[in-house]
């Protein structure tokens, strides 16, 4: 019944033309997920971005992430050679 409505009464919807409307023009920027191979100026002051203070923030952050990861380590292989097995 409703198929038979659809074909029977068609709405101003499917009556309408597309060939009359413009084409849209993409937004500036979209279809580019990879950035630019520039992608700005290069940085002249230690606070700017990529400049050297977040440098030495990245390494700070590394190696507090490698210290945390080494005492974990020697923990782990301490517990391991003090653990007696009852048997």
């Amino acid at each position: 019944m409703f198929a038979l409505c659809i074909l029977v009464f068609p709405s101003p919807v499917m009556a309408q033309s597309t060939q009359d409307d413009p084409p849209e023009a993409p937004a500036p920027g979209l279809g580019n997920i990879v950035g630019s191979p520039d992608p700005g100026p290069k940085p002249t002051d230690a606070g700017d971005r990529g400049g050297a203070a977040q440098l030495v923030l990245a390494g700070v952050m590394f190696g507090g992430i490698g210290f945390i990861g080494w005492r974990i380590y020697t923990a782990v292989s301490t517990a391991q050679s003090q653990h007696k097995d009852p048997r």
